[in-house]
């Protein structure tokens, strides 16, 4: 077995277990394609809101309101990941 090292957090060893090894390899573009992806959604999200405060009926606002709150719940997690990243990226041991 090996011993844990001092320099990782436990947050840091989760998360290097559960990623793909690219993925922790490059921590910093995969963090900014998330927040890329926070962003777009959080777009998206923003967009369905005021399409469903013009909407005519009560089933398209309810549907544009449903919709709205399922991408501005995905911008948020995307967001909250890309951040989590960034957080192992800064604390990472330098490469060599």
């Amino acid at each position: 077995m090996h011993a844990p090292d001092d320099s990782t957090t436990p947050l840091q060893s989760f998360m290097r277990r559960t990623m793909l090894p690219w993925e922790y390899r490059h921590l910093r573009a995969v963090a900014s394609v998330r927040f890329a992806a926070g962003g777009f959604t959080l777009a998206l999200g923003l967009v369905l809101l005021s399409l469903g405060r013009q909407a005519q009926t009560s089933h398209e606002r309810r549907t544009c309101y449903g919709l709205a709150a399922w991408f501005l719940v995905e911008a948020a997690l995307q967001c909250f990941g890309g951040s989590l990243e960034m957080k192992m990226a800064r604390s990472a041991p330098p490469r060599t």
